[in-house]
């Protein structure tokens, strides 16, 4: 994660949030105790990418720290 780009790597391939095309970023969901998902959309793409983290919550507060907008989960 960098001030100008994200990128979630996995088995499947990369996918790269960049300021211009993200669209928004949010919670997604909870395993209680064990991980948090976070919910990348952006542009011209037509599904969501969701990052499991198991300090989901301290992902979130570093991206907004790198003043990305991370909006409410619904």
């Amino acid at each position: 994660m960098g001030a100008s780009d994200i990128i979630v790597s996995s088995l499947f391939g990369d996918f790269r949030i960049t300021r211009t095309n993200l669209v928004s970023i949010s919670r997604f969901g909870h395993v209680p105790v064990l991980v948090n998902g976070i919910k990348f959309v952006r542009d011209h793409h037509d599904e969501a990418v969701i990052f499991w983290a198991v300090r989901g919550g301290k992902v979130l507060d570093e991206l907004r720290r790198q003043a990305w907008e991370v909006g409410r989960s619904p």
